[in-house]
Parts: structure tokens; C-alpha cells; sequence
């Protein structure tokens, strides 16, 4: 079985439901850093069936701080990965939630006195925030967005496949 993985920029459309979200309290500190992103939708078929599968292991999406050698290149802060398939099978409310818990997941360096941190070429240091849910996932996203959430869309999975072990 030979599996084709595809990745494609985000269209402007999706490029302005990001800023929105950045403009929401939870990442006004993020919007604040100038943080630049790039939106990136990957999609992985299997050649032989044309049948779609999930692009990550656990949630949807995966978020990556670039180097300081790209961001330099290509301009860009932070990539953030989604699975086209999940998203394009998304509810507005559910598009909101996976870009809420892809920016959940970035929080800017601080020194001793709460001051951010920052790399020689003046870019605020990032470091990517652990989830405080072992399966993978967020509960402040869980929180504000209940079933809708990719972090219950995964819990529920998980359930099916492990019923009889997970309650």
C-alpha cells in the first residue's frame, strides 16, 4: 500500500479565520509578538483506493516553531499543519476550535521578570505548550467548545476503539 501525502498554503479565507482567532483574549500575546504563521493543509491518500486517511496520529493538526535559518528564508514563525480531510469536514464552530487549540499550544519565552525573550534576529522566542491531557488535547478547548472540539472528536475515538477499557 503505497500512501501519497500531499501539502497545499492556505487561501485567504482561512488565512483571516486565523487572525480573528488571534485577535480573541485567550492570544492576544501572540498577536501582540507579531508572530508570523503559515497554515499549511496536508492530505494523505492511499494510491490504490483513492481512500483518505488521517495525516497525524492523535489530533488534526500539528504546530511546528521554525528555525532561526527559515524564518530568516521563508518568512515565517510558525507553520501550522492541518489535515484537509478533518477541516473540510469541519462546522464553522469546529474550524474555530482546531485554530484555538493549534495557538493554545504556542506560548512565547519569558525571563524571570515575565519579559518575552528573543533570538538575535529580534523574534520573540516560542516554545510549544505540553497538553495538559495525556491522550493529546486541550481542556481549555474542551472547555469553550465541548463536542465540537477536536481534542473530544479524538476522546470519542478512542473510546469506540478501546471500549470495554476507557469509560
Amino acid at each position: 500500500m503505497k500512501k501519497t501525502v500531499t501539502y497545499s498554503l492556505a487561501d485567504k479565507e482561512v488565512n483571516k479565520l486565523l487572525e480573528n482567532t488571534l485577535l480573541e483574549e485567550d492570544h492576544q500575546e501572540l498577536k501582540a509578538c507579531n508572530i508570523r504563521f503559515a497554515i499549511i493543509f496536508v492530505n494523505t491518500v492511499n494510491e490504490d483506493t483513492g481512500e483518505n486517511y488521517n495525516s497525524f496520529s492523535c489530533l488534526p493538526y500539528r504546530v511546528k516553531i521554525i528555525g532561526m535559518k527559515d524564518r530568516l528564508l521563508k518568512n515565517i514563525d510558525v507553520v501550522i499543519q492541518i489535515d484537509e480531510n478533518y477541516w473540510e469536514d469541519c462546522t464553522d464552530i469546529m474550524k474555530d476550535a482546531l485554530l484555538n487549540a493549534a495557538l493554545y499550544q504556542i506560548i512565547e519565552c519569558t525571563d524571570k521578570t515575565g519579559m518575552p525573550v528573543f533570538h538575535e534576529d529580534g523574534v520573540v522566542k516560542l516554545k510549544l505548550n505540553k497538553p495538559d491531557i495525556y491522550y493529546v488535547g486541550f481542556s481549555e478547548i474542551i472547555q469553550k467548545y465541548g463536542s465540537d472540539s477536536p481534542d473530544i472528536k479524538m476522546w470519542n475515538r478512542l473510546k469506540t476503539d478501546f471500549s470495554g477499557i476507557l469509560y
